[in-house]
Order: C-alpha cells, then sequence, then structure tokens
C-alpha cells in the first residue's frame, strides 16, 4: 500500500475544498457592449451590462446558493438604465464591483430617470463605480415608486463610488423611499445639482427609511440639501463625513431634516433618533444675514406648508413666545418645548464632535408656511442636541401598537387593497387598525429584530363579519420576500387555527377553534353598545438555526392576556419553499380575505 503523508492529504483537501467551492460560487462579467459569447462567465465573454436576462436567468438564481460578484470592465457605461426588480438574496449578497475601483463610469441621457435603479431588491454592494451624466432624476434610485415590493429595497452598501457632475437631476445623486439597513461608505458626492439646484441634494433619504448610515464621505458643491431625511425617515447615521460649500451658490443646509405637509402630503412627520458625529462643516463664503435667508447652517430641522395633522397633540410651527424659548431659553426649557410638541428629545438626537467652518448655526429650527403661528424665521437651538453617547438601537417595529403620534400607521406599508381604517385598541389600548371586509388587504413591516434567525412575535387579533369559505386572516413571517417564501398562521371560516403549506390550509388541532366577534349594529367597528368584541393573544416563534428550521404557535383564551392555553411547536409547514438553515426573519405581514380583522399591540 502506498503510503500517504499528512501534507499530501492536507493538499488533497485542499484541492478538492477549492473544487467544491467553484462548483457553488463563480464571478461574471460585464461590459458596456456584450463580447465573445455574451455569457457573463468570464472577461472574455462579458454580457451587456443591460442585458436582463442575464442579471434575472443567470446571476439571481445563481444567489441562491452562493454570494457572487459581478465585475464592470473598466469602460463608460452610457447606453441607458440598469434597473433591476426583486433582485437578489437576502443571505447571499450580490457585488457590483468595478474591475478596477473608480474605472467603470455609469452614465446615462436625458431620457433617463436614473442610471442604476435597485426596485425591491436587497443583499446588494456597489464598490469602486463612478457614477455621472445627464439623468434627470437621481443617478442610483433605491425607490419604491409607484408603490413598495414586499422584498423593499433593503441591505444596501454604497461603497467606494463616486457621484460627480450629476448636473440635470430633479431629486438626488441618491434617491431612497422605504429602505432598510443602508449603509454609504467612503464615497465622493461632488457638483450635484440641477434645473432648480435648491431641490437637488446628495442625499435625498425619505418614505420611512430606516437604519441609513452615511460613513467616512465627503460632500462638496451640492445644489440643496446635502443629505436630506424626510417623512419618518429614521435611526440614521451620518459620522466621519466632510461637507463643503466653495461659493455663496452652493450655500445650503448640509444635513436637513425636512418635512412638506401641504394637501398631497398631509401625514409626513420627523423621524427622531439621528446621530450626527465627527463631521467637518465649512462654508468657504458663508452668508449670515438676513438669518432667514441664510442656508449655512450643518442641521437643519425644518417643516414647510401644513401643520401636523391635529389630534395628538404634535405641533411643528411655533409662536413668537415659543422661539423666544428656543432661540435664548436653557437646554432643560428647549428640550421641554421640542419634546412636547414635536417627540424631539436631545437623548435620541445627537451632534457629537462637529467642527464648524463659517456656519450660521450649528443647528437650527424653523416652522414656516400657510399654518404658521405667528413666528417663521429660524431658531438657534444649537446647544440641544446630545453630545455623547450613541444612537438608540432600533425596536424590531416601529409604531408596533398604532399609538404613534400623528396618524396611526406611520411607519406601515400598505402592498395590496385598502389602507386598513381605524378601530379602538384591544386590551386597553387607544388605536388599532381594521382590515375591512369589503377589501382584500395586506399591510406589514420590515423587521429588525437583534437575531433575526430567532424571532418571536406577539399579537392580538379578532376576527368579525366575513364573506365567502376558506382562510380569513394570516400573519405571515418572511424569510425571502424575492421569492415570496413565508410562514402563515392562518384562520379558516369555521374558526379553526392552523398554518399554510404552500397553498393548503392545514388546521391544527392543539390550537383549537375561535369565536368570532359581532358587530350587531353593521357599522364596521365592534366597539358600539350590542357589538360582541373577541380578541386573542398570538405568539409565534421561529427558530431559523436547526437543520430543520421550525416554527411555533400559541394562542390564549378569549379577551385575556394571562396565558397561552393553546400551543403547537415543531411546524414546518411553509409557503413557497422552506428557509435553509440561518435564514432571517424579513417581513412580518397581514393579510384578510373578505373578513373584517382588526390587528393591535404587536410585540
Amino acid at each position: 500500500m502506498k503510503h500517504v503523508t499528512s501534507r499530501a492529504r492536507f493538499v488533497a483537501l485542499c484541492v478538492a475544498a477549492l473544487a467544491t467551492f467553484s462548483l457553488v460560487r463563480a464571478d461574471y462579467y460585464v461590459a458596456p457592449n456584450a463580447s465573445g459569447t455574451g455569457s457573463g462567465t468570464s472577461a472574455a465573454n462579458a454580457a451587456d451590462y443591460l442585458n436582463l436576462t442575464f442579471w434575472n436567468s443567470t446571476v439571481k438564481p445563481a444567489l441562491a446558493s452562493a454570494a457572487h460578484t459581478v465585475w464592470f470592465a473598466n469602460g463608460t457605461y452610457h447606453e441607458g438604465q440598469l434597473k433591476l426588480t426583486a433582485f437578489g438574496h437576502p443571505l447571499n449578497k450580490c457585488t457590483l464591483r468595478a474591475m478596477t475601483t473608480g474605472g467603470a463610469t455609469l452614465s446615462t441621457s436625458s431620457s433617463h430617470t436614473s442610471i442604476l435603479w435597485l426596485f425591491g431588491s436587497q443583499n446588494i454592494e456597489l464598490h469602486g463605480l463612478r457614477f455621472t451624466g445627464a439623468s434627470t432624476q437621481s443617478g442610483v434610485s433605491l425607490s419604491y415608486y409607484p408603490k413598495p415590493l414586499k422584498s423593499g429595497t433593503r441591505d444596501i452598501t454604497i461603497k467606494n463610488c463616486w457621484f460627480e457632475n450629476l448636473t440635470n437631476l430633479s431629486l438626488a445623486g441618491i434617491g431612497f423611499g422605504a429602505n432598510n439597513n443602508i449603509t454609504i461608505d467612503n464615497c465622493v458626492f461632488s457638483n450635484i445639482t440641477g434645473p432648480s439646484p435648491k431641490q437637488v441634494h446628495a442625499l435625498y433619504v425619505s418614505f420611512t427609511s430606516k437604519g441609513v448610515s452615511v460613513l467616512n464621505s465627503s460632500f462638496t458643491n451640492i445644489g440643496g440639501d446635502y443629505v436630506r431625511f424626510r417623512r419618518d425617515s429614521d435611526y440614521a447615521v451620518v459620522d466621519n463625513c466632510s461637507f463643503r460649500s466653495t461659493a455663496e451658490v452652493w450655500n445650503s443646509p448640509f444635513i436637513a431634516l425636512a418635512l412638506y405637509n401641504d394637501a398631497q402630503y398631509a401625514d409626513e412627520f420627523f423621524g427622531t433618533n439621528y446621530q450626527f458625529s465627527n463631521n467637518v462643516y465649512r462654508y468657504d463664503v458663508p452668508n449670515h444675514s438676513p438669518i432667514s435667508n441664510s442656508y449655512c447652517f450643518a442641521h437643519y430641522i425644518y417643516n414647510s406648508g401644513a401643520n401636523a395633522a391635529p389630534g395628538d397633540g404634535l405641533d411643528y410651527m411655533i409662536s413668537p413666545a415659543e422661539a423666544t424659548i428656543l432661540n435664548t431659553g436653557t437646554v432643560a426649557e428647549k428640550q421641554a418645548e421640542l419634546s412636547g410638541d414635536m417627540d424631539f428629545s436631545n437623548t435620541r438626537f445627537k451632534v457629537i464632535s462637529p467642527e464648524y467652518h463659517g456656519a450660521t448655526w450649528g443647528t437650527a429650527y424653523r416652522g414656516y408656511g400657510v399654518q404658521n403661528q405667528g413666528h417663521q424665521s429660524p431658531v438657534n437651538i444649537s446647544n440641544w442636541p446630545g453630545t455623547s453617547g450613541s444612537l438608540v438601537t432600533s425596536p424590531i417595529l416601529r409604531n408596533a401598537n398604532f399609538e404613534a403620534r400623528g396618524e396611526r400607521l406611520r411607519c406601515w406599508f400598505t402592498f395590496s387593497g385598502n389602507k386598513p381604517a381605524d378601530h379602538p385598541g384591544l386590551n386597553g389600548s387607544l388605536k388599532a387598525i381594521r382590515l375591512a371586509s369589503t377589501s382584500n388587504s395586506e399591510f406589514g413591516q420590515w423587521m429588525s429584530p437583534p437575531d433575526p434567525s430567532q424571532v418571536t412575535i406577539r399579537c392580538h387579533f379578532a376576527v368579525g363579519s366575513f364573506t365567502g369559505t376558506g382562510v380569513k386572516f394570516q400573519v405571515q413571517v418572511y424569510h425571502n420576500e424575492i421569492t415570496n417564501s413565508y410562514l402563515a398562521f392562518a384562520v379558516s371560516h369555521t374558526g379553526q387555527l392552523g398554518y399554510m403549506n404552500g397553498t393548503t390550509f392545514v388546521a391544527v388541532p392543539e390550537l383549537g377553534s375561535i369565536q368570532f366577534s359581532v358587530d350587531a349594529n353593521g357599522d364596521g367597528d365592534y366597539a358600539d353598545a350590542g357589538d360582541t368584541l373577541r380578541w386573542y393573544q398570538l405568539r409565534i416563534t421561529v427558530d431559523y438555526t436547526s437543520a430543520t428550521p421550525s416554527y411555533s404557535i400559541a394562542r390564549g383564551v378569549v379577551n385575556t392576556t394571562s396565558s397561552y392555553s393553546f400551543s403547537k411547536s415543531g411546524l414546518t409547514g411553509w409557503v413557497n419553499g422552506a428557509p435553509p438553515t440561518g435564514s432571517k426573519a424579513g417581513l412580518l405581514n397581514f393579510a384578510n380575505t373578505g373578513a373584517n380583522v382588526i390587528v393591535d399591540n404587536i410585540w
């Protein structure tokens, strides 16, 4: 017998491992135009970068088994807009990378709104790319328009990229909308403007985006707010960045929190959790007078147009007396005013170790427009923000109990059907939401659990009048929104409880049946004299860490939170595919079918 040394054995194992790795992972290649076979499997056979068959039929399926890099050959890409829809994989990252950092320049003509649009896509990194040219809306779009997909656009990193000489824009170098967990790192933004310069921003973060981090980046000569956060965008960090305006024409707020509460967007609210740390703010040619026309604010919070909707005490406008407090009061007095009226707290809004050059004020606030309260000029709150600590951690869900001031569905998205209606709260809370029997609707939110591979979700629910047979209500926990894959707790028209296995309802005897609520006068709610409200406490626990991921369902007795009297564990029924080990809980979604359903107190 031939003796095999330990060294030879080690080499053989390495070769075998590399061979196995090569079977599951391969890099891909694109160029301004196809070369060779155009398959994208090698640099010599690079695919045309706009070939969506390559992206959707070659790269996207490959991501199911491993992370991949798509290399962009050095050169100029100017043939059109690349739009990737519902692209990516929640576990395996796809990196779009320049062959040489800075060597691939992407641009487009004015016939396209953006150069690259990641629509409902996730777990993607852009690396070493340059963006320039005449696109009319944004350089890179992360927007949800016209309606957010369940896949969202989330877990995106843009690193070592350039956004330069984008001079025909109407929105931003990067436009955001309904995004989660976006990181901008070590990027350069310069000369970003358009026909209406003050409306164009380097970063426009809007529509309830959460977890945006802007790190180690530079911003020079931007037409409008250099970085703008709008409409419940929250839990954001801007750290170790430099901001510079070299001429008065470029003087705009460097970091802004902006609202435009007009007839079209009467439901805009400020996010309240921000950390702006270790940044340098430089106005080379400052203009300080008059204050109302000065844009040299390092941090600028403003509401333009209408006030917040009445009813919950939010008030974004200020009176002359309030202006005096905010301009000259103590930090405690400013805190009381901003917290009571606007939900701002300097324990959650932090400006740490700034360096100012030529700034009028470090931080300013302004409320102005048709519903002003007698004072429309900016006020100086530079000494109000917190100066130490770090950003608070985002909760698993925002506005999980529908009690947020201003609007019951703040931070939630309606994916289909009608927007849920108001309903009095369950178990003593003030507010709940009702999915109406007249519309098959879905609404949800992307979660941020501490450990997304082991998650517990609880809520209160009630099912009332309905039409037809079959499943009337589902609570869905997604592990892959791209493939529409999830677990689903379900309630049938007979009151049986169970889960969905594909399209089939599977009753779980251990969970028993529920009683339906009764709307005696038929007005749609279950809070009037003569109505009978029957709500239940639900708990779903999912564990993706085991070799065979599973979940448990438990529920309590009617109208009580005392215990989970009915439960079943070890469930493995899924919709559109079982999750691989290590999967992560993403979207939490609620859906009704021809039934009045009330949901409240999600935690």
